[in-house]
């Protein structure tokens, strides 16, 4: 695959990016990710985002027991040719190099975050055991939580506008 890089950045000439290549890359504000050695670079998240972003944070860590933690907005380094960046992740604290337990991502409603299919087949084969996707709409967000079965993400809840979600993965906490 070719990605092109703006800016000083070189092209990759027509080979897939690696992760070392990504982490040498100037950083200039916008995210920058790979997905199967293809570079994504996509604005940094809008203010809307990052207010939605932080209050999930602040929802799951109020609930988070010892030994986990919250991060947001990690990158995330899947393989040599993927790291991808969630908007919020719980890892086991002191097994941050293991497969997050919880990866959350946020999106414009009526669109899945750049590459869903694949993000969610990367985040599978690593072993993330829950996928969180909410879909940014001012009156009725909605959140999509999928489960590891076999493999593969199983849609196990929705929650649409104020609904309360009570995840018991990977601890229980209830979300608005």
């Amino acid at each position: 695959m070719t990605a092109e890089i703006s800016g000083d950045r070189q092209a990759a000439k027509g080979r897939p990016v690696t992760a070392d290549e990504l982490a040498r890359m100037p950083r200039d504000g916008d995210r920058h990710e790979l997905l199967d050695g293809e570079l994504m670079i996509s604005p940094r998240p809008s203010a809307l985002h990052q207010v939605v972003a932080a209050r999930l944070s602040g929802m799951l860590a109020g609930s988070c027991p010892e030994g986990m933690s919250v991060l947001p907005s990690p990158a995330i380094r899947l393989s040599r040719s993927t790291v991808l960046t969630a908007d919020v992740t719980v890892v086991r604290a002191r097994a941050v190099t293991e497969a997050p337990l919880l990866v959350g991502e946020i999106c414009a409603k009526g669109q899945g975050p750049a590459g869903a299919d694949r993000r969610a087949a990367a985040y599978a084969s690593f072993g993330v055991w829950s996928y969180w996707v909410l879909a940014l709409d001012a009156r009725w967000p909605e959140l999509t939580v999928f489960e590891l079965a076999d493999g593969r993400y199983e849609r196990v809840a929705r929650a649409v506008g104020g609904e309360v979600f009570r995840a018991r993965q990977p601890f229980f906490a209830e979300i608005i």
